[in-house]
């Protein structure tokens, strides 16, 4: 974890709508049907790819990120797909 400070306002929603802060999981329901699970894999994958070509970046803060947003993405289908596992 970074041990950079930011404002306090960097921790609150800033690009939700007022109505998304009320309604999060619509958010995520929304995810779902503009994407299908396996486009998000591929563009978060090509995501990590290209930040390696970048030799400034923090290589394991990426990594991290990278598998938690992947399991996110498992998680939100999950819960709004008709399927069940």
């Amino acid at each position: 974890m970074s041990e950079k400070k930011f404002p306090e306002w960097h921790n609150l929603p800033f690009r939700l709508t007022k109505s998304e802060i009320k309604h999060p999981k619509e958010v995520l329901k929304n995810l779902c049907w503009e994407y299908e699970q396996a486009e998000i894999r591929v563009l978060l994958w090509n995501w990590l790819v290209d930040t390696f070509q970048n030799e400034s970046v923090n290589a394991g803060g990426i990594i991290g990120l990278y598998e938690n947003i992947d399991k996110m993405v498992e998680a939100v289908f999950l819960i709004f797909s008709e399927k069940e596992v």
